[in-house]
């Protein structure tokens, strides 16, 4: 009997961001499914009907990409789900609705679910519009007993038909290929090229130039070779065998780097995708090989850590089946994957998921059918793996492959002034709000809900934590800031009126300047607290901290939304900007606006997030907790509110190194609290990149770029050679907090690209 019965769900329990692409658990259910679940649960999601202008609810192909992963990662399956119930919501017209109805596919193997959502505006097999979702990782497939295997004999194509259709799908854009590099110039998905760097946007400029005098040859021109020769060499400076396959390779890469730049924010991963192969002239192996049993390599050896995105093939090999090992530098077989059949196009394919190779690694491959060439080159360091008996020896054969790959992270200094990117204020406008209708004021940082004489007003412990409006229409103007325990020294907030220059008070001085009536944006940052004025610890416990009653004015007020970037800083007192005015951890000497974390964010034209708090360490309480309580609770027992954070830094390890040498703890504590609190952050925050900044007084520092290299996500910035100066043994100036921002802001802008925060 046919199976009617639909399944449905009346809550949400998705919701889409529309400015940070996250997709978020509205009610923190829907976390597991059981192995083998089949049409039985349907997961729903919200989104944004207006994004940038654009109305989601016309796009004609709403697609969910899944991968299902086993819980030892040695199996996956991947797949997609085409969505058809995209429809504006009822009881909101600014939002849409959809739902995903999962079937076995997304739950074969007991592990781990991960999705994306791409939206599309598709016109005669032409993508006019593209529009992904971040990667959702929370979801669990757990364990169940079920000896029937009728679904394995029922869906074993569809795998197979979901790689022929991305197959296709690649066709079908390197047939469009003029159009698309035209409509990338012409900025229609500027929003995903926006890592594009000017040195390849003209290199890109010279290929089109090219293409379009071909197509202009008039009928009978004997100037056709000569421009088809000229074709051959692409905008990376190669040269390709045919002009159809130096077009086709190149705008593969571009639609590759397109999809991958949305996935990964804009990361410099993303830019590498593009640029990164490993340096072999595989046109030297020119001798054919039989189906061997053992496993070659090209030779390279990873300096970094890396993730292998895919292969590239000497033309001639027949291949289509490949087992893949990767050796760490001790020669010790870390992963394998034994019997690969991958999507090939003009003799380059891309795995389901990143292979990673550790630095000083390598990875060796077997063609399991057809034939491979090769170069024997003699006695050499070459290996040879004999998957058989588990044999790895010396090998003078050098296979004719290439790996494209990204750098997972990266060890930043910045000694020569000459080859850092230039930063000019003036260059952005900060910051770029918007009215929010609904909200009086908008929130940034670290709020908390505060109590008194049975009024609940927004209250922070955390120096930089701000909040902003649109006035117009007002003559005056004055703030209402109280301290929750009367302090020795005055609290300050600073304010700025139109992204001018913060000014800083007093908060018993609330008078902020209005030179005329008209509409003014206001911006207000919690300056300076003592690091534990009155009551040590007390951030913690609550008794430390300001709290915002509201405005008195006579004009007309809205909240305003920042478009910015958010950088979080989660850091002690050098991020809280203690004593950057001077000396005594007071509100007098602190300051959050003068801080290294606050001008870094400026710089950026971002919204800084700061979560810095005097005297805390990895393994260390002060001031507040340590950093990985602060990472969920704003006080003792109050969970830290919503933030939306597009990087986030690290800057611990000073007060580390100290409770370290006085025997408090020992490094691999340390080491093993250092990378608690990456995953901490990760869990909280998935898909936003982690860069750990190493101290400026070089504590821990070792130990620190270790934790990083273990987590595709982190990035490391060293600060050797900055030259900062400082108020007392630990804490920058006003003039070192200056040079510790813009060296760290142009090795951010290193990381992602100046774009990325425009």
């Amino acid at each position: 009997m046919e199976h009617k019965h639909s399944v449905y769900d009346t809550d949400t329990h998705f919701s889409i961001n529309a400015i940070t692409r996250q997709i978020k658990n509205e009610s923190n259910r829907k976390t597991a499914l059981m192995q083998e679940d089949h049409n039985s649960e349907r997961f729903t999601f919200e989104l944004p009907r207006y994004i940038e202008g654009h109305d989601m609810s016309l796009c004609n192909s709403v697609e969910v990409h899944f991968l299902n992963i086993s819980t030892n990662k040695k199996e996956q399956k991947s797949g997609r789900y085409t969505v058809e119930d995209l429809t504006i919501k009822t009881d909101d017209s600014e939002k849409i609705v959809f739902s995903w109805l999962i079937s076995i596919n997304a739950t074969k193997l007991v592990g781990a679910l991960t999705f994306r959502i791409r939206f599309k505006c598709v016109e005669d097999d032409v993508i006019k519009y593209a529009w992904h979702t971040a990667i959702y990782k929370d979801i669990n497939i757990l364990d169940g007993i079920n000896a029937d295997e009728t679904f394995e004999i029922e869906y074993v194509d569809v795998i197979e038909q979901w790689k022929k259709a991305l197959a296709k799908e690649i066709t079908d854009n390197v047939n469009a290929g003029v159009t698309e590099w035209k409509e990338l110039e012409s900025g229609k998905v500027r929003g995903e090229m926006t890592a594009f760097s000017a040195e390849w946007r003209e290199l890109l400029n010279v290929e089109r130039a090219r293409i379009d005098a071909l197509l202009a040859l008039e009928d009978g021109s004997t100037t056709g070779d000569a421009e088809l020769q000229d074709i051959r060499v692409g905008a990376d400076g190669k040269t390709y065998g045919s002009a159809g396959t130096a077009v086709r390779s190149q705008i593969e890469k571009l639609n590759v780097f397109k999809d991958s730049s949305v996935l990964t924010g804009i990361t410099k991963e993303a830019f590498a995708y593009v640029l990164n192969e490993t340096d072999t002239d595989i046109l030297e192996c020119v001798t054919q090989g039989a189906t061997p049993s053992q496993a070659y390599g090209n030779g390279v050896i990873f300096s970094d850590n890396v993730e292998v995105l895919g292969v590239k093939m000497l033309s001639g090999i027949t291949a289509t089946k490949f087992g893949v090992f990767v050796f760490d530098s001790t020669n010790t077989l870390t992963e394998k994957f034994d019997n690969l059949v991958p999507t090939i196009i003009d003799g380059t394919f891309y795995f389901d998921s990143p292979i990673n190779v550790p630095s000083g690694g390598y990875m060796l491959i077997r063609f399991l059918d057809g034939v491979f060439f090769y170069k024997n080159i003699g006695i050499s360091t070459l290996k040879e793996y004999q998957p058989g008996t588990g044999e790895l020896i010396d090998s003078p054969i050098k296979i004719g492959v290439e790996y494209i790959y990204n750098n997972v992270y990266q060890t930043l200094t910045f000694k020569d002034e000459t080859i850092l990117p230039s930063i000019q204020l003036d260059e952005y406008e900060i910051p770029r709000f918007v009215t929010n209708q609904a909200e009086k004021y908008t929130f940034y940082g670290r709020w908390f809900d505060y109590t008194i004489n049975e009024k609940t007003y927004k209250a922070t412990n955390a120096d930089g934590s701000s909040f902003a409006f649109k006035i117009n229409g007002a003559t005056k103007l004055n703030i209402g800031l109280y301290a929750i325990t009367t302090p020795e020294y005055t609290p300050y907030y600073a304010y700025s009126v139109d992204g001018s220059a913060f000014v800083r008070k007093k908060i018993t001085d609330t008078t902020i300047p209005i030179n005329d009536t008209g509409e003014h944006w206001i911006w207000i940052v919690v300056d300076g607290m003592g690091e534990n004025d009155p009551i040590g610890g007390g951030k913690w416990y609550g008794n430390v901290g300001i709290y915002f009653v509201g405005i008195s004015t006579d004009g007309d007020v809205v909240g305003a939304d920042a478009t910015n970037k958010q950088i979080m800083f989660v850091g002690d007192s050098i991020v809280e900007g203690i004593n950057v005015l001077g000396e005594g951890a007071n509100a007098d000497t602190n300051s959050a606006v003068s801080g290294f974390a606050f001008k870094t964010a400026r710089l950026l034209n971002a919204i800084p997030l700061l979560c810095g708090y005097g005297g805390t360490a990895i393994l260390g309480n002060s001031s507040f907790h340590k950093p990985i309580e602060a990472i969920e609770f704003n006080i003792e027992g109050v969970p830290v509110n919503e933030q939306k954070p597009d990087i986030i830094c690290i800057e611990h390890g000073y007060n580390d190194g100290t409770l370290v040498s006085l025997g408090a703890y020992t490094v691999d504590d340390f080491k093993q609290g250092y990378s608690a609190l990456i995953e901490m952050i990760h869990r909280k925050y998935p898909g936003v990149p982690i860069v750990c900044l190493i101290p400026f007084k070089q504590s821990l520092k070792e130990e620190i770029k270790e934790c990083a290299s273990n987590y595709k996500y982190c990035y490391v910035i060293d600060t050797d050679g900055w030259g900062i100066t400082y108020t007392d043994a630990a804490h920058p100036n006003e003039t070192g907090a200056n040079t510790a921002a813009e060296r760290l802001a142009k090795g951010i802008i290193s990381l992602f690209g100046k774009q990325y925060f425009v």
